[in-house]
């Protein structure tokens, strides 16, 4: 820790800024509440500043200034940014951050937030969005670079009888990826990330540690794209079928759906391929890793085609009608209904925008025969662009009442945006940005969390109006809402769509502290209670603060004792686990 104050001093002070501010939020003492508030407000705007412009002279142009010999070169990693680039955006950013220092006078780690940066060790985990609240120090994480290193690593593990827990890009907001005890085995397949693509039969088989975004971008330069895919990209493999993800390709539903074949590490550390027609196959999916690791997946892909962008608005008791009659079987790649964000006029969510991205017709024959390679496709940036950060903060640190505001200015931009017919290609369509929710990670004070809700299509309206109101009702700041059809998944062993039903997906701004993070879990715990009284799921990815009763309910009774009995089956010793597993798969005894 020592180390890295000395290496980092900036970002050490923003820590102990932040660090006072969540001290005063929690404290019941006014006096120490006025104390920590004059402490927190000095040193940003003193100590604070004169760190940034030492950092800033000392380190950060110097280091610039040797970067321009570099200038031609690419940082693909980045945005397609050169190396001089890169070091010239962080000049820009101290210097903005010495000019506007004074703003923390008004909101004391506005800028000081910027700074932060997490001490990442190799035996520390910490989940997306929860860090502070679910991290936790472990025995030091293994990153195998070859199956071989990988299968020696669990049958190690089996000869010392630990548990094996893995981690893929570490964005589940819960103890997906946490292990139960400290002292178990913790793997990290972001090495495991080789990517093979057959263009003659449209498949790829993609290593377990890549992101999406990583095979997004391999898929174009072949003139290919995914098929089911998560709606964002940060994403691994891995983790993807772990939760059985699905996005925005509403005939398809769950990436189960467009698996060819998984290659797995067994409970024997065993190397063993698995397809439809073994009954292991289905156990992989929405399991979380509670059957073994996965090591790669081949999956179908399709081309890359021209796209249009239309919408339409319908109010929420037409959807699921609009929904088939209009779009479903239509031949239309993607569809998400983009649900009202703003909470001026009424509760959110009480309209949707039937958001569609269709192949456009308007392009020439001849073109559609040739592979299309979307141009500069780069890589996002690592932490997103400045405005998008910015965005961020301001949300975070603005009042409801003044957040409320700016979604509905934002929200009848986008409205209007999604009626502009706009073109785009589909990997395009499916490269959204989202990379400067990184910045949060660095955070134990500001995060946005999601929820999910899996619902029958005859109590979708009634739903999503008792949700709005709810929502409203305890200040939620919501960034983003959808509906995305799931149809029935008939390969999992515990699927979330046991028939056809409507994902509603929810992303907020979460304010870390012990009241707000309590005035979350109440809203939340009181929408998973009407869930489970209408029939309807809830996903798995998120906070666990279902009780395991209520996600049997959920899950249904049967398909949860019968994946416990099929681990009995390929897992008796329990190899495989971490803390949702054990807090909701293993059956407790009574």
């Amino acid at each position: 820790m020592v180390s890295f104050a000395l290496k980092h001093p900036t970002a050490t002070i923003a820590r102990g800024i932040e660090n006072l501010v969540m001290a005063r939020a929690d404290s019941k003492s006014l006096t120490v509440k006025v104390g920590y508030q004059i402490l927190a407000t000095t040193i940003s705007v003193t100590v604070f500043p004169i760190f940034l412009g030492i950092e800033l002279f000392f380190k950060r142009i110097p280091i610039a200034l040797r970067s321009i010999s570099l200038s031609g070169k690419k940082v693909n990693s980045d945005g397609g940014l050169t190396p001089f680039q890169k070091n010239l955006d962080k000049v820009a950013k101290f210097a903005f951050g010495i000019i506007f220092s004074p703003f923390g006078l008004r909101w004391v780690d506005s800028i000081s937030g910027f700074f932060l940066k997490r001490h990442h060790t190799t035996t520390g985990i910490y989940p997306f969005g929860v860090e502070g609240i679910y991290g936790k120090t472990v025995s030091p994480i293994q990153y195998p670079n070859t199956i071989e290193e990988l299968q020696n690593l669990v049958k190690n593990a089996i000869k010392r009888n630990q548990q094996i827990s893995v981690i893929g890009a570490g964005m589940s907001q819960g103890t997906q990826t946490i292990p139960e005890k400290a002292d178990h085995l913790v793997i990290h397949t972001q090495f495991l990330k080789q990517i093979e693509i057959d263009e003659n039969n449209n498949t790829a088989t993609i290593g377990s540690g890549a992101t999406w975004e990583q095979v997004q971008q391999a898929l174009n330069q072949k003139g290919k794209s995914s098929i089911v895919k998560q709606a964002s990209d940060p994403f691994s493999i891995g983790g993807s079928i772990s939760i059985n993800c699905h996005g925005w390709a509403h005939e398809y539903g769950s990436i189960s759906s467009v698996v060819k074949s998984l290659r797995i590490i067994n409970d024997k550390g065993e190397l063993v391929t698995l397809t439809p027609k073994d009954e292991q196959f289905g156990c992989m999916f929405g399991t979380l890793g509670w059957f073994g690791i996965v090591v790669d997946v081949t999956f179908k892909i399709r081309d890359n085609v021209h796209l249009v962008e239309k919408s339409e608005r319908v109010e929420l008791q037409d959807f699921d009608r609009v929904y088939k009659d209009k779009i479903k079987g239509k031949g239309i790649p993607l569809f998400g209904g983009r649900l009202c964000l703003d909470a001026l006029k009424g509760n959110p969510l009480r309209y949707v925008e039937m958001d569609r991205f269709e192949e456009d017709e308007k392009v020439d024959l001849k073109f559609k025969a040739i592979p299309l390679v979307t141009p500069n496709l780069f890589l996002e940036e690592e932490s997103g662009t400045r405005m998008q950060r910015i965005s961020l903060q301001a949300t975070a640190h603005f009042t409801y009442f003044t957040v409320s505001r700016l979604l509905s200015n934002f929200w009848k931009r986008e409205s209007d945006k999604m009626h502009q017919k706009t073109k785009m290609t589909l990997n395009e369509a499916l490269h959204p940005p989202i990379n400067a929710l990184k910045m949060l990670h660095h955070s134990n004070l500001h995060s946005q969390w999601l929820q999910e809700y899996f619902i029958k299509p005859e109590n979708l309206p009634y739903f999503l109006r008792y949700l709005g109101a709810e929502l409203k009702a305890n200040g939620v700041k919501l960034i983003n809402a959808t509906i995305r059809p799931t149809p029935k998944d008939t390969i999992s062993i515990l699927p979330y769509a046991e028939q056809d039903r409507y994902a509603v997906v929810l992303c907020f701004n979460q304010y870390k502290t012990q009241k707000e993070i309590a005035r979350t879990r109440r809203w939340i715990e009181k929408v998973n209670r009407q869930l489970i009284a209408q029939g309807d799921v809830y996903y798995q990815a998120y906070m666990p603060y279902a009780t395991q009763e209520q996600f049997e309910t959920c899950y249904g009774k049967e398909r949860v004792q019968k994946m416990r009995d099929l681990k009995q089956k390929y897992d008796p010793q329990n190899r495989f686990g971490n803390g949702h597993t054990a807090k909701y798969f293993e059956k407790k005894c009574s």
